[in-house]
Parts: C-alpha cells; sequence; structure tokens
C-alpha cells in the first residue's frame, strides 16, 4: 500500500513538480487519489495508480513533467472582488473503452444531483454531451435546476457542440432551439481559454460523453473533489460576469 503525507515533495519522471496538498477517500475511507498542488497556486488531483514509488518521504510518479502539465488544474477558491468569476463551469469527460460511456457520465450526474439535494454543495445545471461513432455530438439529457442559468448553459452547450462536432454537431432534447450557428466561435472570442477547449476536443473522443456542470465558485473545488474518485478526465472554465453577460448577448438570450 502507497503512503502519502500533506506536504510531501512530488517528482516527476524529470524532476520537482510540487508537494501533497490534500488525500482523497472513497467511501470506505481508502485513499484513492491525492491533490498535487504546484507553483502559482494551481492544482490537479493524481490517483494514486501515477505513483511510481515513495522514497524517503517523497512521492515519484511514473509521468514526467510535460505530462503533468498536461493534466487539468483543480478550480481554486477565489475572492469576490469585482471581474472574478462567481461560476466555474466544470465539464468532465468519460471515455473507457468497451463500456457505456454515456451511462458513467448518468451515474456521475445522479451522484452530484444527490450531493446537490444534500446540501454538500450548490450546482446551478447541468447537461450531458455524448458524442456517437460518426462523430456527431449531441445534449442527450439537461438538468433545469436555475432556469436562467440553464440558459446560459444551453448557449455554452450550442458552442461546445458547434467546436466539438463542426456543422454536424446535432443539439436534441431541452436545449433544441439554441442552435450551434456562430457560437462556437464566440466561445473563443469571448474569452473561452484555448486549454479548456482543446483538452475537450482531444478528449471527447466518439463514443465517449461528457458531464458539463455550471457551479457557483465557491463551490466549484467542492464538485471536483467529490468526483474525485469517478473516472474520467475534468476541465474547468471560470465565467466572469463580464463573460456571461457577453456570452448571452452574443446567443441572442435574455439572463
Amino acid at each position: 500500500m502507497v503512503e502519502i503525507v500533506l506536504k510531501a515533495e512530488v517528482q516527476a519522471s524529470d524532476g520537482h513538480v510540487g508537494t501533497v496538498g490534500n488525500l482523497v477517500e472513497d467511501e470506505s475511507g481508502t485513499v484513492t487519489h491525492f491533490v498535487l498542488e504546484k507553483a502559482h497556486k494551481r492544482a490537479v488531483t493524481l490517483p494514486l495508480s501515477a505513483v511510481d514509488r515513495v522514497e524517503g518521504g517523497t512521492v515519484y510518479l511514473k509521468l514526467d513533467k510535460e505530462a503533468v502539465g498536461k493534466l487539468p488544474d483543480l478550480p481554486q477558491t477565489r475572492s469576490a472582488a469585482k471581474g472574478e468569476a462567481d461560476i466555474e463551469l466544470v465539464a468532465r469527460v468519460f471515455r473507457e473503452p468497451d463500456k457505456d460511456n454515456e451511462q458513467l457520465a448518468r451515474e456521475a450526474l445522479d451522484f452530484v444531483e444527490d450531493l446537490h439535494r444534500r446540501h454538500t454543495f450548490k450546482i446551478l445545471n447541468a447537461a450531458l454531451l455524448a458524442k456517437d461513432q460518426d462523430g456527431n455530438v449531441s445534449v442527450v439529457d439537461s438538468r433545469d435546476i436555475d432556469p436562467k442559468k440553464g440558459r446560459l448553459l444551453g448557449a455554452i452547450t450550442g458552442g461546445l457542440i458547434g467546436l466539438l462536432a463542426g456543422p454536424g454537431g446535432a443539439i436534441v432534447g431541452a436545449l433544441a432551439g439554441l442552435g450551434a450557428g456562430g457560437a462556437a466561435g464566440k466561445l473563443v472570442d469571448l474569452g473561452f481559454s484555448d486549454k479548456f477547449l482543446k483538452n475537450l476536443q482531444e478528449y471527447l473522443q466518439p463514443g465517449s460523453a461528457a458531464l458539463i456542470l455550471l457551479v457557483e465558485d465557491r463551490w466549484a473545488e467542492s464538485v471536483a473533489e467529490s468526483m474525485a474518485g469517478l473516472s474520467g478526465f475534468v476541465f474547468q472554465q471560470p465565467l466572469t460576469d463580464s463573460l456571461v453577460e457577453d456570452l448571452m448577448g452574443a446567443s441572442g438570450t435574455e439572463k
């Protein structure tokens, strides 16, 4: 059993990458992941399977620095200063081989909705994207927890579908009327990070699915940590007030 302690140094295969900031346990109390704190107060979650060995209190990874650098950052708590994000877009992609990834995404949605009902944290709205074997992307489910934020999520998913599937991307279900149109380019123009969009494009392959969540910023870290024991890859995009206003305006939707 790998024994990792808080604040331990973490070494990639080619050098120092950070320290252990937190340990993540499953329901049985078994540690399954740990949070790697990197420079500039950013962090990622790594499964224990990424650990090669622990020697002298130092954690040695199987990954090199480049691989660690490509891992998605955990959202960090931010102040409510004017202009900073108060909403976080959290996307978790499921692409397990030989598994029903759409079902895995639905189970993850049920999981976070249950925690929402128990007031563990608050999610604003949720949607499931699925990419079939022909490369078509669709919204196969949505949860309209906050109707106003549901319109915002619809504008975002419309843009994502345009990016992920091109003009052939189809929107079905509750968000069918929003259209993908020019919203895809607007996501880039309005300040969505290249890393977020490129990672989503890279990981959402045919046969995979993604859970898209809108979360109040103060709960974003709790949401990410709660799903740390699940499969999949997680990416985040902070949404500033100005970005939300511009995006809603670009989609022709009232807030």
